[in-house]
């Protein structure tokens, strides 16, 4: 899924703000925003670092 941001996006690594050039390449990531009409997200809120997945017990 793309996900594009703009300057009013607001970044945050453990509940306190950080900047986008914290983000690293292949990092798992959180995104709160809105889907646009061409399938993309507009982040208004992307939370770095997050935690991958549990897998789920069968």
């Amino acid at each position: 899924m793309k996900v594009k941001y703009s300057s009013k996006t607001k970044f945050e690594r453990n509940e306190k703000p950080a900047e986008k050039s914290q983000m690293r390449q292949g990092e798992k990531v959180g995104v709160i925003g809105s889907k646009l009409p061409t399938g993309e997200i507009m982040a208004n809120e992307i939370l770095l670092g997050v935690p991958a997945p549990k897998p789920k017990a069968q």
